[in-house]
Protein backbone atom coordinates (compact mmCIF):
# COMPACT_ATOMS: atom_id res chain seq x y z
CA UNK A 1 0.00 0.00 0.00
CA UNK A 2 1.60 3.28 -0.75
CA UNK A 3 1.57 6.55 1.47
CA UNK A 4 -1.31 8.16 -1.28
CA UNK A 5 -3.62 5.02 0.34
CA UNK A 6 -2.80 4.92 3.56
CA UNK A 7 -3.61 8.63 4.19
CA UNK A 8 -6.95 8.73 2.31
CA UNK A 9 -7.81 5.78 4.75
CA UNK A 10 -6.49 7.62 7.75
CA UNK A 11 -8.54 10.35 6.38
CA UNK A 12 -11.49 8.63 5.70
CA UNK A 13 -11.55 7.35 9.42
CA UNK A 14 -10.78 10.54 10.85
CA UNK A 15 -14.00 11.89 8.68
CA UNK A 16 -15.92 8.66 10.09
CA UNK A 17 -14.62 9.48 13.78
CA UNK A 18 -15.62 12.76 13.67
CA UNK A 19 -19.45 11.83 12.20
CA UNK A 20 -20.09 9.44 14.75
CA UNK A 21 -19.13 11.26 17.47
CA UNK A 22 -21.20 14.25 16.32
CA UNK A 23 -24.68 11.89 16.70
CA UNK A 24 -23.58 10.81 20.39
CA UNK A 25 -20.55 11.51 23.25
CA UNK A 26 -18.49 8.07 23.08
CA UNK A 27 -15.47 6.90 25.19
CA UNK A 28 -12.42 6.27 23.03
CA UNK A 29 -12.73 2.36 23.40
CA UNK A 30 -16.43 2.81 22.07
CA UNK A 31 -15.27 4.51 19.31
CA UNK A 32 -12.47 2.53 18.39
CA UNK A 33 -14.79 -0.49 18.36
CA UNK A 34 -17.58 1.46 16.10
CA UNK A 35 -15.10 2.13 13.56
CA UNK A 36 -13.76 -1.33 13.29
CA UNK A 37 -16.81 -2.80 12.99
CA UNK A 38 -17.83 0.27 10.07
CA UNK A 39 -14.64 -1.35 8.07
CA UNK A 40 -12.39 1.02 9.35
CA UNK A 41 -8.72 -0.73 9.67
CA UNK A 42 -7.46 -1.10 13.15
CA UNK A 43 -4.40 1.51 12.38
CA UNK A 44 -7.03 4.03 10.95
CA UNK A 45 -9.22 3.51 14.15
CA UNK A 46 -6.34 3.88 16.59
CA UNK A 47 -5.18 7.59 14.46
CA UNK A 48 -8.70 8.59 14.57
CA UNK A 49 -9.40 8.23 18.12
CA UNK A 50 -5.87 9.90 18.79
CA UNK A 51 -6.62 12.74 16.73
CA UNK A 52 -10.13 13.66 18.56
CA UNK A 53 -8.02 13.77 21.48
CA UNK A 54 -5.39 15.81 20.62
CA UNK A 55 -8.52 18.12 19.22
CA UNK A 56 -10.27 17.92 22.63
CA UNK A 57 -13.27 16.67 21.39
CA UNK A 58 -13.18 13.14 22.89
CA UNK A 59 -12.16 13.05 26.63
CA UNK A 60 -12.84 9.78 28.48
CA UNK A 61 -12.45 11.32 32.12
CA UNK A 62 -15.66 13.66 30.78
CA UNK A 63 -17.25 10.51 29.36
CA UNK A 64 -17.07 8.54 32.42
CA UNK A 65 -18.51 11.25 34.49
CA UNK A 66 -21.53 11.81 32.22
CA UNK A 67 -22.12 8.09 32.08
CA UNK A 68 -22.35 8.27 36.13
CA UNK A 69 -24.33 11.43 36.13
CA UNK A 70 -26.55 9.70 33.47
CA UNK A 71 -27.05 6.12 35.10
CA UNK A 72 -27.12 7.97 38.88
CA UNK A 73 -29.77 9.89 37.87
CA UNK A 74 -31.75 6.88 36.69
CA UNK A 75 -31.38 5.24 40.17
CA UNK A 76 -28.62 3.29 39.50
CA UNK A 77 -25.95 2.18 42.31
CA UNK A 78 -22.40 2.12 42.56
CA UNK A 79 -22.03 -1.26 40.91
CA UNK A 80 -24.45 -0.81 38.04
CA UNK A 81 -23.11 2.32 37.07
CA UNK A 82 -19.65 0.27 37.00
CA UNK A 83 -21.19 -2.19 34.78
CA UNK A 84 -22.74 0.79 32.63
CA UNK A 85 -18.79 1.99 32.58
CA UNK A 86 -17.44 -1.24 31.43
CA UNK A 87 -20.57 -1.85 28.70
CA UNK A 88 -19.14 1.55 27.17
CA UNK A 89 -15.85 0.77 27.44
CA UNK A 90 -14.75 3.56 29.48
CA UNK A 91 -10.93 2.90 30.65
CA UNK A 92 -11.04 2.01 34.84
CA UNK A 93 -8.70 4.45 34.85
CA UNK A 94 -11.35 7.07 35.05
CA UNK A 95 -14.28 5.13 36.99
CA UNK A 96 -13.17 6.45 40.76
CA UNK A 97 -12.82 10.30 40.06
CA UNK A 98 -16.60 9.99 38.12
CA UNK A 99 -17.99 7.80 41.04
CA UNK A 100 -16.39 10.55 43.57
CA UNK A 101 -18.20 13.39 41.91
CA UNK A 102 -21.48 11.59 43.09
Amino acid sequence: MDSNELNEQILAARNRAARLLSYRPMSTGELRRKLIQKGEPPYAADDAVEFLVECGFLDDAEYAALVVRHYSAKGYNDWRIRQELRRHLVPPDYWNDALDSL
